[in-house]
């Protein structure tokens, strides 16, 4: 019996620690929501197994990809608030910005960068 238990563990725990990325298409309509034309509130959740760091990435990832569907270059984000539970869940203000990159104290990602896009357009 104790065999079968440690098991039966060694099997589902690997499963429980694996973490992938879900792309937007796939989000639930209450993990983003649009505040205005250029500003949404996005959130991203994980099982409690995921890294702070992973869940930052996926974050991010979502966010350059809420940019580009809307025709938008650039993206900060800000007011993050984080909820510890189950399922470990953050959410950010996503704020976009068209063309250049602006000047100034912001933290600005580059949505093409953070996807990647830019190094499989010009190897």
């Amino acid at each position: 019996m104790p065999r079968t238990i440690l098991l039966s563990l060694l099997l589902f725990l690997p499963g429980c620690a694996t973490t992938r990325y879900e792309p937007l298409a796939e989000a639930r309509n209450e993990e983003i929501t649009q505040l205005n034309d250029s500003t949404f509130r996005v959130e991203y959740r994980v099982n409690p197994f995921t890294s702070q760091e992973t869940l930052d990435d996926f974050l991010r990832r979502r966010c350059a990809e809420v940019t580009l569907q809307h025709g938008y270059d650039h993206f900060s984000m800000t007011d993050k608030f984080m909820v510890l539970s189950y399922n470990r869940r953050t959410s950010v203000t996503l704020r976009m910005y068209k063309g250049p990159k602006p000047t100034g104290a912001l933290v600005l990602y580059d949505a093409k960068d953070v996807l990647g896009l830019l190094n499989s357009v010009n190897p």
